[in-house]
């Protein structure tokens, strides 16, 4: 069944300026992305990828530091990693409770708002 068989929609009605069938296409790739990274990252390769992320957490240069910290607060943001998985990660509170023992360490509200999500779970 095509959308032109559906009787609502035409392929040249339009929402937002983009054709149902564009819009359409866009959600089957994403679908198909989100299928192809389940299945192509196995759990150990998981976890050492967010172990390299904790660890990039302690850093000597503070942009690595920066790019690690945006990247974690994404991952939980946006529920990529349940903060349930993240209670294993022990080294995870250490390294950010070591962030304050950088000089004058950026991004200090970020890092206790996830200090402080983390305690709550």
């Amino acid at each position: 069944m095509s959308l032109n068989d559906c009787g609502r929609c035409q392929e040249n009605d339009e929402i937002d300026g983009t054709s149902w069938t564009n819009k359409i296409f866009v959600i089957y790739l994403i679908q198909r992305l989100v299928f192809w990274i389940r299945i192509k990252m196995p759990e150990d390769d998981f976890d050492k990828s967010f172990s390299t992320l904790i660890s990039k957490l302690g850093h000597p240069v503070e942009e690595i530091r920066l790019r690690a910290l945006e990247n974690l607060q994404a991952k939980l943001d946006l529920k990529l990693v349940a903060d349930v998985d993240i209670l294993q990660y022990k080294y995870l509170y250490i390294k950010l409770l070591e962030w304050f023992n950088f000089p004058s360490p950026p991004k200090r509200d970020a890092v206790l708002d996830i200090v402080l999500k983390l305690s709550k779970v």
